[in-house]
């Protein structure tokens, strides 16, 4: 599962304050930003599992299913 293990995105849990200063240096949007990093880590990971899932189900031809469940996945 290296999908999984890359959109594991430990840059946002090991350095939020960088990544955030490239959009605002108010520092309470900081503050309430740098705690929602693990919502932000947390999405990146179900993401990256959905694109390998959705990979899979490609190259397995079932693309019926894929469609389904984008559709209400969105």
């Amino acid at each position: 599962m290296p999908g999984a293990g890359f959109m594991s995105c430990a840059v946002f849990v090991m350095i939020p304050i960088p990544i955030l200063r490239m959009f605002t240096v108010d520092t309470g949007v900081l503050a309430v930003g740098a705690t929602l990093r693990y919502i932000a880590a947390l999405f990146q990971l179900s993401d990256g599992l959905q694109v390998v899932v959705i990979g899979v189900l490609r190259g397995a031809g079932e693309t019926r299913i894929l469609m389904i469940s984008t559709l209400f996945d969105h």
